[in-house]
């Protein structure tokens, strides 16, 4: 067998090392991490509806309209989807049977600019004309007597499908 020369233990030993540290790079560059995210979801606030009023007078034959407006209290744009009015009653005559005698128009066209997008904490004002009406045959102890009702409003998160319906006395 030979003898190895200082030059040939040299170059074995480098290419030792080389192949050594070639692994050891290895293991440094090949890691894995995982992570666990926690958080919540917000939630829908409630819609106010301001300013109602009557438009027009309500008399046997005709049809008025409802002014209001609609404030966004959510922290999102909202798209206006449903409006109804209920809960009619006369106030200053208990004669009168405000439930009987006043109502909502069936079908009755949403105001014009029902699909108009209320921004996060915007107000919109909205005029639904020939909404509400008397009743066929409606009660002689109803004339001239005052009444209320509510407007119900129903929207929709103008980026999802989640809902969020509110009612004003």
């Amino acid at each position: 067998m030979r003898k190895l020369t200082k030059r040939s233990a040299a170059a074995i030993t480098a290419a030792v090392v080389a192949v050594g540290g070639a692994g050891a790079a290895y293991a440094y560059w090949s890691s894995t991490g995982t992570g666990v995210v926690s958080g919540k979801a917000g939630s829908a606030a409630p819609l106010t509806v301001l300013k109602t009023e009557l438009v027009g007078t309500v008399n046997p034959g005709t049809k008025a309209g409802v002014a209001f407006s609609v404030k966004n209290e959510n922290n999102y744009a909202v798209l206006p989807s449903t409006l109804t009015l209920t809960g009619f009653q006369a106030v200053t005559s208990a004669a009168c049977d405000g439930a009987a005698t006043f109502q909502q128009v069936a079908n009755a066209p949403k105001p014009s600019n029902w699909a108009q997008k209320i921004g996060k904490g915007e107000t919109v004002i909205f005029t639904w004309n020939d909404s509400v009406q008397l009743t066929a045959n409606p009660d002689d102890d109803c004339q001239n007597q005052d009444f209320k009702f509510t407007v119900n409003v129903g929207a929709t998160s103008a980026e999802s499908s989640s809902s969020d319906t509110i009612k004003t006395p």
